[in-house]
């Protein structure tokens, strides 16, 4: 019952941030529109994320609603299906306090979205978090199943690939991890390959660099930068503190933070924190499970011996020097 209603307060509260995501960020993307990316004639490499395409055609046909209905049912779906699967992986990696850090996960993700969000968002931050949670516990089969339908969605599903090497290397027999990860190497060359090839005649360029463009956009507005460094700084600092104490999945799993910070300033266009997507779920969770552990937040428990504190202390019970 008490896992029910946790799952129903969750879902209200992704479908309310979904409603405020389609209100704020709206459905931000090439030039033609999500019309266009479901239709497989936007510009690349947006036209490379496929499967929310494949998923608002699926529920298009399904409803018989159209593209924009359709979108945005699946924009609900996806932040509801985000928090669920956050509530699974803080189960696995602070397990005393994952419903809180599951409802508190969603306010800080609202500054990734800050310059808007494409159709494609929700559900890659659903399903990286669902991966995620797939190799915290250990259910190698299970994510090399969701993991085609992840290259297809991004090509951060890459990340996954790392993370897998990282944290799979002393858990599993050297044959069934060599298995996996050349499953995984294959999946994601032939996926690549196969849109490389399916949309090779749509405009735009297969992958793009913006180094300048970022060069240019921390010179001429440096306070928006250090700001944002500044919090990702402070969010990498509370990570790192007591690192020892972290889980060992956030530990093999942070190495996506690297990775995806390299990203931003060589592929990420200025000021598009949206990137940081995938890093997000890791790096929160590190940050939480520090604060958590250093009793930073008014804990029950830490509630508990601030007001024994103050009964042993009360006027009626202290005694004044020398009164004995």
């Amino acid at each position: 019952m008490k896992r029910a209603a946790e799952l129903a307060i969750l879902a209200v509260l992704g479908i309310a941030l979904g409603v405020l995501w389609l209100h704020y960020s709206g459905f931000n993307g090439p030039r033609e529109g999500i019309e266009a990316m479901i239709a497989g004639m936007a510009e690349r490499p947006f036209v490379y994320r496929q499967l929310a395409a494949l998923l608002v055609r699926s529920i298009i046909a399904i409803t018989g609603g159209g593209i924009l209905a359709a979108s945005v049912e699946l924009v609900l779906l996806s932040f509801v299906g985000w928090l669920w699967a956050l509530r699974w992986l803080a189960a696995s990696v602070t397990p005393g306090s994952a419903m809180v850090a599951t409802v508190l996960a969603v306010g800080p993700v609202g500054l990734l979205f800050v310059s808007g969000g494409y159709l494609y968002d929700p559900l890659t931050l659903a399903l990286f978090t669902f991966a995620l949670a797939l190799l915290a516990r250990r259910h190698w089969a299970a994510f090399c199943v969701l993991f085609p339908w992840l290259v297809l969605c991004r090509e951060t599903s890459a990340l996954l690939t790392l993370v897998y090497a990282v944290w799979a290397w002393p858990r599993v027999s050297r044959r069934r991890f060599a298995a996996d990860l050349a499953y995984q190497l294959i999946v994601f060359a032939a996926v690549k390959l196969w849109l490389a090839v399916r949309f090779a005649g749509n405009p735009g360029a297969t992958v793009e660099f913006h180094p300048a463009e970022q060069v240019a956009f921390l010179l001429a507005y440096p306070l928006p930068n250090v700001l944002a460094l500044s919090v990702y700084g402070a969010g990498l600092a509370a990570a790192l503190w007591r690192w020892n104490d972290q889980s060992a999945f956030l530990r093999a799993a942070a190495v996506i933070l690297p990775a995806m910070f390299g990203a931003y300033w060589l592929l990420g266009f200025p000021g598009e924190l949206r990137i940081f997507l995938e890093a997000y779920p890791v790096l929160f969770l590190l940050v939480w499970h520090t604060v958590w552990s250093r009793a930073a937040l008014p804990t029950v428990a830490t509630l508990a011996r601030w007001r024994e504190r103050r009964r042993q202390v009360s006027p009626g019970t202290a005694m004044l020097p020398g009164s004995q």
